[in-house]
């Protein structure tokens, strides 16, 4: 309970009894491991461009809470905005399939590419010990592209894939078609 909730909360309780604010649960100082790492997390195209990215902004306070150096990428709205010319239509829901698997390949990556490879450099500068991509159906081929690109300049960067789409890659992948990917979170991230 913040301590705005608290006032709030005050001026609908009993008064005379004194209320506490709980206490937290996480260690008020992390160890000196944690405070060295640094984790990226990202939201890349195509996904509804006028959404903030709230799952990601809430692992960013959780990791960010716990002593992690924590920078978010949206880099869905930034290509919006960025190929919303070059790309016409692409971006409207009735063409999510040219964001997935053979349309994607054939009308989509070879525009899309030299964003994406921008992004790859963006993350890399930033160097990471995790990279965590939240995944949808319609990212999952940019996300794949981005974390192989990842892998190809720092093997050691920790990729993890978290999202909607990880419960249906969980059960139709083998562990060889993810071999850039080194955990998949599926269900709540902020529980895991």
């Amino acid at each position: 309970m913040s301590d705005r909730d608290m006032i709030t909360a005050e001026q609908f309780l009993p008064i005379g009894i004194n209320y506490t604010k709980p206490k937290s649960p996480y260690p008020s100082t992390p160890n000196e491991y944690v405070k060295k790492t640094k984790v990226v997390l990202t939201l890349l195209g195509q996904w509804a461009n006028y959404l903030p990215p709230y799952a990601l902004a809430r692992l960013a306070g959780l990791t960010k809470h716990h002593g992690y150096l924590t920078k978010v990428f949206d880099f869905n709205a930034e290509s919006y905005h960025a190929t919303k010319d070059l790309l016409p239509n692409h971006w409207q829901s009735n063409n999510v399939h040219k964001w997935i698997g053979q349309g994607y390949s054939t009308s989509t990556h070879g525009i899309y590419k030299q964003f994406l490879d921008d992004y790859v450099q963006r993350i890399l500068f930033e160097n990471p010990v995790v990279v965590g991509f939240s995944i949808y159906f319609t990212n999952l081929d940019t996300s794949k592209y981005v974390a192989q690109e990842l892998k190809k300049f720092n093997p050691n960067i920790v990729i993890v894939f978290g999202g909607p789409e990880c419960s249906t890659l969980s059960l139709k992948s083998t562990p060889e078609s993810l071999t850039f990917t080194d955990y998949m979170v599926v269900g709540e991230g902020e529980e895991v």
